[in-house]
């Protein structure tokens, strides 16, 4: 099997730039110019790193009552890995389950209805996003700029202000019309997310009546709707990072369990043979969602189980939705509020409670995290070390010669 090749002219759409792909975990095609090797040591590097900065530096500063300033200005350097990576492995925007706005902006130039729809696409979002920044202030200005209710409205409510959160609302807006939505799987991928939310919405909701029925009384559909509406830029914004950057690096990383009869079109008698390595890789890289939401040990059971959800259908390219992905995390995050209140910490992080009672067991928690690590890189190494060193770095053409 050839795990290597030049892109075809007619990838154009998927792949905008002539280069080389790599055969993902699902036995799909991706852009990639690095080898395996580089998309399992790339991640797993990255992860330590921010469990290193987060437990061996924001912990300890917290604890002796420091500000954790020195953690957050690291913490914020490498998260210029997620705008370097794509670069280095030339991603494609479609990889990462965005549109482009290349896309929109061909709509508009086609003329008649293509047009008159994109326009009002991008006219839609940016009044949403105007209106939601406008009503929803209070919350993103404490959760960007850490002001306090009171300054909030305060500042809303003046001229200035006005001016600035209704255009940072068309920004916003903007953006998600032109970069976050992508529009040629939307549909197919919107069907996925009704089925995950339909599923374990159900387990959420049963769940959480079981251990508090009041729960039930505390729903209220207005509230429900205003905060799922703004938790799905946020839930899109952490899939970016996990299910956009973990997700392509683990799926490129770990190859196909099978070599298929026709590279990239593997059948469905083929796809059935690669499930159980697909789900040992998403169940891997979907541990990393839950990970990050260390010490709410059943936030992390929960978001772990998401995590491996999303990591399987992220593997192919018509489920690679980040807007759908958002739609299935702000809900199920929305209902977890209402029905989890009081019950589950939903504050994560070194700075919690519940992390500063970890102080006596902190060191299981470090050997935990380097194990977890470690099985990342041995899988890998059983399952498939052997096959880079005899393809890596090597570009074929299409008909398979070198």
């Amino acid at each position: 099997m050839t795990e290597q090749q030049t892109n075809p002219q007619a990838s154009r759409e998927k792949f905008p730039e002539p280069g080389p792909r790599i055969l993902n975990t699902a036995g799909m095609w991706d852009q990639e110019t690095k080898g395996r090797t580089w998309n399992i040591i790339e991640p797993v590097l990255v992860m330590s790193l921010l469990q290193v900065l987060m437990w061996g530096v924001w912990y300890p500063l917290k604890l002796q009552g420091l500000s954790p300033t020195p953690a957050y200005i690291a913490i914020g350097a490498l998260a210029i890995v997620l705008f370097v990576s794509p670069i280095i492995h030339k991603d494609t925007f479609y990889g990462f389950g965005m549109g482009h706005p290349r896309y929109v902006f061909q709509k508009i130039k086609e003329g008649g209805k293509p047009r008159t729809i994109a326009i009002s696409v991008l006219v839609f979002f940016m009044l949403l996003g105007a209106v939601a920044f406008f009503f929803l202030w209070k919350q993103l200005a404490d959760a960007l700029f850490n002001m306090n209710e009171t300054d909030a409205l305060a500042f809303r409510n003046s001229v200035g202000g006005t001016t600035a959160v209704i255009g940072m609302g068309i920004g916003a807006g903007f953006l998600v019309a032109t970069f976050l939505i992508r529009y040629d799987n939307f549909l197919n991928s919107l069907k996925v997310a009704l089925i995950v939310i339909a599923v374990l919405g159900s387990m959420l909701v049963s769940v959480g009546v079981l251990i508090d029925p009041t729960g039930l009384t505390r729903f209220d559909l207005e509230n429900f709707a205003l905060n799922f509406a703004g938790y799905i830029f946020w839930g899109a914004l952490q899939q970016f990072l996990f299910a956009g950057y973990f997700g392509s690096r683990f799926r490129k990383a770990y190859g196909p369990a099978i070599d298929a009869a026709i590279p990239g079109s593997p059948t469905k008698v083929e796809e059935k043979a690669m499930r159980k390595k697909r789900f040992w890789v998403a169940l891997l890289a979907g541990s990393y969602f839950g990970l990050i939401h260390v010490p709410s040990w059943s936030l992390v059971g929960f978001t772990c189980l998401l995590g491996v959800v999303l990591s399987w259908f992220y593997m192919k390219d018509k489920n690679r939705n980040l807007l759908a992905m958002g739609i299935i995390h702000g809900c199920l995050g929305s209902l977890a509020n209402v029905f989890y209140e009081g019950s589950v910490s939903f504050s994560v992080g070194p700075s919690t409670d519940a992390a500063i009672a970890l102080a006596p067991y902190i060191w299981v928690l470090a050997l935990g995290l380097a194990i977890h690590q470690a099985i990342f890189v041995i899988a890998w190494w059983l399952s498939d070390s052997k096959k880079v060193k005899s393809v890596e770095g090597k570009i074929v053409s299409r008909k398979g010669g070198t």
